[in-house]
């Protein structure tokens, strides 16, 4: 009786410890992504020059009285940031010079051979009768700087630089949209997939309080048809979620919508979405957005250095035999939808496309998320599991995208979004980290009361990310 005594003693003080850990540390990361938000997004970096405090950063003009940084910009489009009566169209128009807007908005760049005095724009033709340099043009849309008669939709069709081939110099569009993005593809990022059922490192710090059962992996997690929540933003096909290695997520940029990776390396990258398109597929135009939800650990060689990957996140399209943290059906957990063996159907098969989603139920509204994730993923039809030179764009998440994952199926402070849990465990077996604590009695001497505290203390900080057990706070790899 007494040693039952010590332990609940020494439970409910880490308890407290824990909880004040967590506070802490939770305060410093909302005053860094504030400090990050404030520099980024909330100062008009017209009035310092076109200046970012982030050199990975553009300035970008909204319209006449405000321009913000931002890593990229699709004219007459919404951002995410902005909210309320803030909430309206881009212009996008990169922030120079006068003279360059001179140059870009009242010359017919038409008669000057295609050329535009800034590197940085291309001649745009309106109709047959004018044309101007911009930094990107969206068919059939007004552009800000016509006004009153001339206030009429462009054609968009680009004119040849004279000497430069006699055609049209073709857009890199692998998505077929004209709504793409600027900045050039990267190319060499790896792919795999996944689906354990755990939900990583992202969506656990939304958790409150972090209890480890209810870090399960929520079905929107499982890929979407943008068409089925409001229309692409970039011409994608496809909303995904991934596990992204540790130089992918600095390449990202710092946590957003209210993430943090305190647990998952501080690399940042929580909440931020990356373009991608796989050449080596039956669909190379298709693009897809991805947002990082989990960290993709070093330990994991296809993550490890300076390699850029992505973990796609795809029910049924878990690798069992490698997977370290496969939660999927485990009584710890609350209800994880998919059984162990229904999460690895599909992750052994050499071309997805030959995967049988039907082997995921369709009896509830979250099973049903889950076969279409499936069944989408197999369309983009890769030719392999392991693609090893995907193109890569950094993109800001589409809005609809966003809004998905805080509503049913989604996952928010008490874990996925209309899941509700009978509890039916008694409050001696209640999981601390993930483990439900059943301590053999009686526990003989202060020796063994020691060995315990040491134990409860290292569950207590071990990390909640996959494959990453052992990893302490603050171990980006370099």
């Amino acid at each position: 009786m007494v040693a039952t005594g010590y332990v609940a003693l020494i439970l409910s003080f880490l308890g407290v410890v824990a909880s004040e850990m967590t506070v802490n540390t939770s305060n410093a990361m909302e005053g860094r992504r504030l400090q990050d938000h404030h520099c980024a997004y909330s100062d008009d970096c017209s009035k310092k020059g076109g200046r970012c405090c982030n050199s990975d950063l553009t300035c970008y003009r909204k319209n006449a009285g405000w321009a913000g940084c931002r890593w990229n910009c699709v004219p007459n489009t919404h951002y995410e940031h902005d909210h309320g009566d803030h909430r309206t169209p881009w212009a996008c128009e990169k922030v120079g010079g006068q003279q360059h807007q001179q140059c870009a908005h009242h010359d017919d760049c038409s008669k000057k051979g295609g050329r535009c005095c800034n590197s940085a724009l291309k001649c745009y033709r309106k109709h047959a009768h004018w044309a101007s340099c911009r930094a990107n043009c969206i068919p059939n849309t007004h552009y800000e700087h016509d006004v009153g008669k001339h206030r009429t939709p462009w054609s968009c069709e680009e004119v040849p630089v004279a000497g430069g081939g006699g055609g049209p110099t073709p857009s890199p569009t692998p998505s077929g949209d004209s709504r793409e993005p600027q900045g050039p593809w990267l190319h060499g990022m790896k792919g795999t997939h996944f689906w354990d059922c755990e939900a990583g490192d992202c969506d656990s710090s939304l958790l409150r309080p972090f209890i480890k059962r209810k870090a399960v992996m929520p079905p929107t997690n499982a890929p979407t048809d943008p068409a089925e929540h409001g229309g692409s933003q970039y011409g994608e096909k496809l909303w995904m979620t991934g596990a992204m290695s540790d130089s992918l997520s600095r390449f990202m940029g710092p946590n957003l919508l209210g993430y943090d990776d305190q647990y998952a390396g501080n690399c940042g990258g929580c909440g931020q979405c990356v373009l991608v398109s796989n050449p080596d597929s039956a669909h190379p135009d298709w693009t897809v957005v991805v947002m990082k939800k989990v960290r993709c650990h070093p330990a994991n060689p296809k993550c490890s250095g300076d390699q850029k990957t992505i973990d796609f996140a795809v029910p049924s399209f878990d690798h069992l035999q490698y997977s370290l943290a496969n939660r999927c059906g485990k009584g710890d957990s609350d209800y994880t939808f998919l059984t162990r063996e229904q999460s690895g159907t599909c992750g052994g098969v050499h071309k997805p496309s030959h995967c049988d989603c039907t082997k995921i139920p369709d009896t509830t509204p979250e099973l049903k998320m889950m076969r279409r994730g499936c069944e989408l993923f197999k369309q983009w039809d890769w030719h392999h599991g392991q693609p090893m030179n995907l193109k890569y764009k950094k993109v800001e998440c589409p809005r609809g995208m966003v809004d998905r994952f805080s509503g049913p199926g989604g996952f928010g402070g008490q874990g996925v979004i209309g899941f509700v849990e009978a509890m039916s465990q008694s409050p001696a077996l209640v999981p601390l980290g993930g483990v439900v604590w059943r301590i053999p009695l009686p526990i003989v001497g202060l020796g063994g009361l020691a060995s315990l505290s040491a134990v409860l203390f290292l569950a207590l900080r071990r990390n909640r990310g996959r494959m990453e057990p052992q990893l302490l706070d603050g171990e980006c790899s370099s």
